[in-house]
């Protein structure tokens, strides 16, 4: 319809413009347009019309892509921050594990002395052992922590690389792009 309107409009304006120049100018003679001219035009003008629209739907068909490259961007970076996250998660639950095996050994060694010591030195020995104990349990709770928030970073590093998938095959699926 719009197609229908615009040739119309386009060959009213190509026409009025030749009768103008015609008129204006008195020394050349009238134009006199033919119907087999009228012809050439309109199908002239039908083949612009054609040209324009199928540059427009390339356009479009380029803006959708653009947009689709940008999310793709978006959700790599995104991919990328878990990653990042992941690995400083995961370097800090090993120094973490690392911290509690040494404490757990000191700790150890320290209720094996002092069911050797007696009086004040026990004493000094049982609070110690007291915080040893708090330590250690304290980071075995961070070590828990630690360990979740990497599943959970594992999960939406795994989540995300999916999504990324489906919207790459989406977009190939929608935009008629080959591979």
């Amino acid at each position: 319809m719009i197609g229908h309107l615009l040739t119309r409009s386009v060959i009213v304006t190509v026409l009025g413009m030749l009768l103008a120049a015609g008129a204006a100018d008195a020394q050349v003679e009238p134009v006199t347009v033919t119907q087999d001219d009228v012809r050439e035009l309109t199908a002239s003008v039908e083949e612009l019309v054609g040209l324009l629209r199928a540059s427009l739907e390339e356009r479009e068909r380029y803006r959708k892509l653009d947009l689709a490259i940008a999310y793709l961007q978006f959700r790599s970076r995104r991919i990328e921050g878990l990653e990042r996250e992941l690995r400083t998660t995961e370097e800090t639950r090993a120094s973490t594990s690392e911290g509690l095996a040494r404490r757990r050994e000191q700790l150890a060694e320290l209720e094996t002395r002092a069911g050797a010591e007696s009086g004040r030195d026990a004493e000094r020995s049982a609070m110690m052992t007291e915080q040893l104990r708090l330590v250690v349990g304290t980071l075995e709770t961070q070590l828990d922590r630690l360990e979740r928030t990497a599943l959970d970073l594992q999960n939406d590093v795994a989540d995300g690389r999916r999504e990324l998938l489906r919207f790459e095959e989406y977009v190939l699926e929608n935009l008629d792009l080959e591979e």
